[in-house]
């Protein structure tokens, strides 16, 4: 068919539920993949012709590990790591954790790609993200942007939302470069650190 899948591993089925070992996933229709895990397919997932991941996992109810993972989205290849873990009890916070280089990432498809492994339903709580990135460009609608290098985290709960950015570089953003350090939101307000260049300045502003 479209998709293949080939898994080598442990498999358990008990309470302890889960998968740990080697995945490989690679699909030429994305959406019908994505129908088996949701009832609507968002539509970022629709316009991709193809995707595929191969990595080392440990799957479970709560945690999906990547490591030693390659993915590709549309011919957009990225290597690193991605980490995401849900909710248990006594917990409040999501939290994922990803380091990727390599092409262009598309944040809109990787966003509802993520969100299919949800399975605890806890896309709207709390939630905490940490990145670091070392790509050719970040792609967010119809928004292409040139090289960029990023170590930050992310923390959004019902009330409020915080940035902490330890490096934050990217080019060719409508015509100029941005460059930021700090912190945004959260207590104590911002203290963030933005220089601007480019030729377009007046343009992009």
């Amino acid at each position: 068919g479209r998709t293949q899948i080939r898994a080598s591993g442990e498999l358990k089925t008990d309470s302890d539920f889960g998968f740990k070992g080697s995945l490989v996933v690679a699909s030429n229709l994305p959406s019908g993949l994505a129908a088996l895990f949701a009832p609507e397919i968002d539509p970022a997932i629709r316009k991709l012709a193809r995707a595929g991941i191969a990595a080392e996992v440990e799957l479970t109810p709560e945690t999906q590990s990547f490591q030693d993972m390659e993915l590709d989205l549309d011919g957009e290849l990225l290597t690193g790591s991605l980490v995401n873990s849900f909710p248990q009890t006594g917990s409040t916070i999501r939290t994922l954790v990803a380091e990727l280089n390599g092409d262009v990432l598309d944040l809109d498809a990787t966003g509802a790609l993520i969100a299919l492994a949800d399975v605890n339903g806890t896309a709207d709580g709390a939630q905490q993200m940490e990145a670091k990135l070392d790509l050719k460009g970040l792609e967010f609608g119809s928004v292409v942007t040139g090289p960029v290098v990023a170590d930050l985290k992310i923390t959004e709960d019902t009330a409020a939302r915080s940035i902490e950015i330890a490096d934050f570089q990217v080019q060719s953003v409508a015509g100029v470069n941005l460059s930021a350090t700090g912190k945004l939101g959260g207590e104590g307000g911002y203290d963030l650190a933005v220089k601007v260049n480019g030729d377009n300045l007046a343009t992009a502003l």
